[in-house]
């Protein structure tokens, strides 16, 4: 988690202002990641399904991940729940 979100520039593949980011990253100015999308709603899925994977690798179908919520701030935030 922390290779795609600590001290990180996220930004979605279909932004309007992508090659400006692109620049700043190539400058090494900020260490920028290419997402499908941003909100909370895709990070939330983002961590669901790299934990999700972590925790299948290391003990099989012995525990699994329910499900991960991300909080923005007080009034957003986002729940991914296991799909069954």
């Amino acid at each position: 988690l922390r290779d795609n979100f600590d001290h990180k520039t996220l930004v979605a593949l279909d932004a309007p202002a992508l090659p400006e980011f692109k620049m700043l990253n190539e400058n090494e100015i900020i260490d920028m990641i290419i997402v499908d999308a941003t909100g909370a709603e895709m990070f939330a899925k983002m961590a669901m399904d790299y934990s999700s994977k972590m925790i299948q690798e290391i003990y099989g179908d012995r525990c699994w991940v329910e499900s991960v919520t991300v909080r923005e701030h007080g009034s957003n935030s986002a729940k991914c729940k296991r799909q069954i």
